[in-house]
């Protein structure tokens, strides 16, 4: 497995402009869904991050399974990859493609309809055979995808056009660890992310991963579970630490 970490360069709150002017389309069940930015300098430096960084990825450790980007703000439990990535395939995926998935649209995302994105702050996995499949697309999909404000959109369409769809797994978690949101999964399970993660929040999420700080050890859990994450937040006094686009959520 290789990991690239990204800037994600995001301002506050970036879709309330469009989410307004969208409000009233329709929704599919199973996937949120997200408006494309196509103002803010982050999201215009975010549309071609994901086809370099995985083209780099593969010619520089040709030998991986596993290509992951996520942003410098994302807590990876490294513990929990293992069982990921077993269950789509582990050393043997085909082509694959994983993330917290989402439903677009938005000025140039033509395929948002159709086609689900892996939510980049959350973590976006790639295998090395769907890489191969899809990377001499990059430079047409920078055409036909180029008013597209979304690099994490624009990877899903270009990974659709060579028949590559979505996995999606809410275990990725495109918020913080204190977010205000809910908890969706059961208590039992374990996340693999947490996205927009300041210094405090990342010390709170190491100390979890130190078994003596985990209630679930106690009923036999061998890694951090969303209960756990649960009791340090009540430990916490519930503090909300503020994610800038806390308004969407996964599901499944």
């Amino acid at each position: 497995v290789v990991y690239a970490v990204f800037t994600d360069g995001l301002v506050p709150d970036p879709y309330t402009k469009q989410r307004r002017q969208e409000k009233d389309k329709p929704k599919e069940v199973g996937l949120q869904d997200i408006v494309a930015d196509v103002d803010s300098l982050g999201k215009d430096l975010d549309r071609t991050k994901f086809f370099g960084g995985l083209r780099y990825l593969r010619k520089a450790y040709p030998h991986k399974t596993w290509y992951i980007i996520f942003d410098d703000d994302t807590y990876v439990f490294l513990n929990h990859m293992e069982q990921l990535l077993s269950v789509h395939g582990g050393e043997h995926p085909g082509k694959r493609f994983i993330g917290n998935g989402f439903r677009f649209w938005g000025p140039g995302c033509d395929r948002g309809n159709n086609v689900a994105m892996a939510h980049g702050g959350a973590g976006v996995f790639v295998s090395a055979e769907a890489v191969d499949a899809v990377q001499d697309q990059f430079p047409g999909c920078n055409t036909r995808y180029g008013k597209c404000g979304m690099g994490d959109a624009r990877l899903a369409m270009c990974l659709a056009d060579v028949d590559v769809k979505l996995s999606p797994n809410r275990g990725l978690y495109k918020n913080s660890i204190m977010s205000e949101e809910k908890i969706f999964r059961s208590p039992c399970y374990a996340p693999y992310t947490f996205h927009h993660m300041n210094a405090d929040m990342f010390k709170l999420a190491h100390l979890l991963e130190d078994p003596a700080n985990r209630p679930s050890k106690k009923m036999g859990c061998m890694y951090v579970t969303y209960g756990d994450v649960l009791l340090s937040r009540i430990a916490a006094n519930n503090v909300a630490y503020g994610d800038h686009d806390g308004a969407i959520s996964p599901v499944d």
